[in-house]
């Protein structure tokens, strides 16, 4: 069977047959059809800790979290003066920094805190619903 050149992406069917053989090695571990010495007990908890750690749907909502609570310190930081330049005109040059009147920066404070809030309970909501799912599905294969 000739290789296929590196550039060209494999195709849908090669694809599926790797996942579905990845998937059957998966089962036959689960059910017990490996031999003795590369078998290991697999626990609820050594199943959730895994899941935990390695779903990407758990990855993004920790990530978007993290990125909530960088815009609450945005949000906290004062604004940066900004320099202008004449053009044409070489000595003349303009500074200004912005001016909070009022309690706009403690509004720009509240509002990135309530945002960070709502992403920390998307997480926790990501991660109950996960951890529903794998004892969901390791219940099944007990059972079955």
């Amino acid at each position: 069977m000739p290789r296929l050149p590196a550039s060209r992406p494999p195709s849908r069917r090669r694809h599926f047959a790797a996942s579905r053989a990845c998937a059957l090695q998966f089962a036959f571990l689960l059910a017990g059809v490996c031999p003795l010495s590369a078998q290991r007990a697999l626990t609820l908890d050594g199943v959730l800790a895994a899941a935990l750690r390695a779903n990407p749907d758990l990855r993004t909502a920790r990530a978007r979290a993290d990125s909530a609570w960088a815009e609450v310190r945005v949000a906290r930081s004062y604004q940066n003066p900004s320099l202008s330049v004449a053009p044409q005109s070489p000595y003349q040059y303009g500074i200004s920094a912005p001016l909070d009147v009022g309690p706009q920066r403690v509004y720009r404070v509240r509002a990135a805190r309530a945002g960070a809030g709502a992403s920390d309970f998307d997480l926790r909501d990501a991660e109950r619903q996960l951890r529903f799912a794998v004892r969901q599905g390791f219940f099944d294969v007990l059972l079955a």
